[in-house]
This record gives C-alpha cells, structure tokens and sequence, in this order.
C-alpha cells in the first residue's frame, strides 16, 4: 500500500498571530496570545468540525491538517502556556530558595507534572489505558516493524492522530514563541495506553504535521524546556529512533516518572568538544554521548549541540536513543564512579545520548528489549521469571549482543563528530 498522505477528514485549524502583536508589550503579549488561543479553541468547538452531514465551515492557513476525532481530543485537554521565567535551571538551588522563602513567585506557578499527574489518574475513569500497571508484557500492544531508520510516516498504520477524548491530556503553548512551528494544536502531551509506571505519558511534537520518528529540533526544544518544568528529579524524557526499540512511527518521546536515580549521573565523562561529553565501556556497559544545561544564558548552545550530533548520527544511520534526566555536574577528573548526596550539589537538565545497532523487527514484548531507560541503567522486568532469573552478567550480555556498536564503527563517528564540532 502506498503510504501517501490522504486524510479526506481533516479539520482545518491554525493560530495564525496578526501583525500588531509584534508592537505589544511582553504583558500585552502574554494576554493577546492566550486570548487568540482561547478564541481559536472556541472558533474550532463552534465551526471547525466538519460532521458526516455538512461541509467545513472554518479553513485554515495551515497546510499540515488535523483529523476530526483529534480535533474532538485537543479540546478536552488541558491549556498550558509557559514563558522562559517558568523555567528551572538548577532543581537544588530552586529548592533552597523555596525553603529559605526567596522565590514565592516559584510558589505561585502552576506546576506542570501535578496537572499531568491528576490529568492521567482522571483519564482511568474513561478507560483510556489497554490494562492496569505491570501487565504491560503481557496486554501490551504488539510492536511495529521498520526495515530503515528513516522509514517515512505511513498514515494507515497505527499513529497518534487517532487519539480520542481524555487521551489527550495538555497541549503546551509557550508565550515567547507563538508561531507556525510552535503553536497551540501542535504540540501535546497525551497517555500512554500501555504505561509502565504511574504518570507515563507521550509527548507528541507537531502532531498535525505527522512527522516520522525522526528526532527534530522542535521535539528536542520541546522536551528539553518541558524538563526545565518539572521540580522533581524522578522525571524523566526518553527517545528511542527507529530501528532502537521504537514501537511507533509517529514523532513521539516518552515522558517517564521513575523512582530511582541512573548511576550514570555518577560516572566520569570524557571531554571531546564544547560542551559535548563522552562515556565508553568498560567505564559505562554501552558508549555514551552527554550534554549537560547548567546555564539559561546556554540554552541555545545546548539545543544546537543536541541538533548536530542526532543529524550526525542519521546521516551515519546509526540508531540512537535519548535519556533527558537531572544530574550532578559532569566530570572528567577523578574515580570513574563517585556517587554525591543529590540534595548537596547543582542538579542540572542532562541529555544522555546512546549510539546503538540496529534492531529489526519486531521482537516479543515480554523479552528484555534495551531502549532508552535500559541502556541508562534503569531495568525492566515484564515477566516474574525474568525479574527472578535476571543478573548483571546476563543483562550486559543481551546489551552487548543487541546494542552496542563495535569499537570501529564508534571511533569512525567521533572522528566524525569532532570534525563537526
């Protein structure tokens, strides 16, 4: 089947900002923009659905279209717009400043991941997730197949434009950026229906534009300034390519709450450039490469660096997978593991990324297949046999044997990477 894009019931929606904006004061802009966002909610409830009677009613600029039932979804989410003030750099020295009663701005903020959190528990009532948690191995839906890491999007498979109402949990808006790539109907976050822990949700960058999963410069903006959001070092955001245990060819990262800490936040790093890092066994079991935002001022050169190295590694068709976490500062001196006190040190937005082999096809889901958290540290067990029969040595053999790349093909991508750099 040719998978060309035809969707004979899209609904055309877009926020297009007039001119005069441009004049306003940052006041009059936050206000201006939240109104032309509510009155475009509004507008699409009222004329922009296209029933199975009648014509549409509303048209839109925009060339990337949304289907009817995602429209219906959008609607029932949650409006979140943000600004960079909202943004925490340092999630210790938040803290302090909280207890020490010297940001009670801070306090006043609507806090991302408690809405989050009280949407997803909302969303069990309308049966919305495949199976209550821990049955994930089992009820889960069985993985896609991709031959390439850059498969185009196929509208006749499985993708998130099919969401329903309650799926849909927040639609993020950011105040200093309204614009075609960044507005309000394209970028959500919506339920995992196959979750493994409470609170795991997608994160789905310009839904509309039915993007393949090809890591873009919109999807790692948007995760990184999300983990900016979020006071709470449990959080996690991770991305796995295709043919890297991706299950969906749909743009989407994975927002995961997950109690334990990855002891790679305690490992040495190499420096290759900039504010690149490198890892490698036997230091850590799979090669490694880190970027660590310890700056607002930086965060430009954070995304430019995460930009270069995922076109690096896709122009090299090396699959990769992403692991945004909090970390204490990188180092490059001293023991290869020192483990630190988290609450006494900087605890920073970090991006560990994995250049990994390739995997294609599908495999059972019951099987420990290493993605994103995986090759962090973070194991996961879908059947009791294996949680019983599972070790160290057995686990690092399935990562050896299914991810990591050889020796050569790793020294030919960093002689690669530092000519880019």
């Amino acid at each position: 089947m040719n998978c060309e894009e035809k969707d004979n019931n899209s609904c055309l929606v877009n926020i297009s900002l007039e001119e005069e904006n441009d004049k306003l004061t940052t006041d009059e802009k936050d206000n201006n923009s939240k109104n032309q966002i509510n009155n475009f909610l509004l507008s699409v409830s009222d004329n922009g659905v296209q029933s199975s009677h009648g014509q549409r009613s509303l048209r839109s600029h925009s060339l990337y279209q949304m289907p009817n039932q995602l429209v219906a979804a959008v609607q029932k989410a949650e409006l979140f717009l943000y600004s960079s003030n909202d943004f925490i750099i340092d999630i210790t020295e938040h803290e302090k400043k909280i207890s020490f009663n010297l940001n009670n701005e801070s306090e006043e903020k609507r806090n991302l991941f408690e809405i989050l959190l009280s949407k997803w528990e909302n969303s069990k009532k309308y049966n919305v997730f495949n199976y209550s948690l821990n049955y994930r191995g089992l009820k889960r839906r069985k993985p896609l197949r991709f031959r390439a890491l850059d498969e185009p999007f196929c509208p006749y498979r499985f993708n998130f434009t099919k969401l329903k109402p309650f799926e849909v949990l927040i639609y993020l808006g950011c105040k200093d950026r309204i614009d075609e790539d960044y507005s309000i109907e394209q970028n959500i976050i919506a339920i995992n229906a196959s979750p493994i822990e409470r609170g795991h949700s997608l994160i789905i960058p310009s839904v509309n534009k039915k993007l393949p999963q090809i890591i873009t410069p919109q999807a790692i903006r948007m995760a990184t300034e999300i983990m900016l959001m979020i006071n709470d070092r449990d959080v996690h955001i991770l991305y796995n390519s295709l043919l890297g245990q991706a299950s969906v060819n749909h743009l989407h990262l994975h927002l995961m709450p997950w109690p334990y800490e990855s002891d790679l936040i305690y490992r040495k790093f190499e420096h290759i450039s900039k504010n690149l890092y490198f890892q490698r066994p036997p230091n850590w079991f799979i090669h490694c490469f880190a970027i660590q935002l310890d700056s607002s001022k930086k965060l430009d050169d954070f995304l430019e660096t995460t930009n270069l190295l995922s076109r690096t590694l896709l122009e090299n068709k090396i699959a990769h997978n992403f692991f945004f976490t909090r970390a204490p500062p990188i180092r490059t001196t001293g023991l290869v593991r020192e483990e630190v006190r988290l609450n006494d040190v900087s605890s920073l937005v970090t991006l560990y990324i994995f250049p990994r082999k390739s995997v294609t096809g599908a495999k059972p889901p019951t099987n420990f297949n290493p993605a994103a958290l995986e090759l962090a540290g973070c194991m996961t067990a879908y059947t009791y046999r294996f949680f019983e029969s599972a070790d160290e040595v057995g686990v690092i053999r399935i990562v050896n044997d299914e991810a990591l790349l050889d020796d050569t093909i790793v020294q030919n991508l960093l002689e690669k990477i530092k000519n880019v750099f």
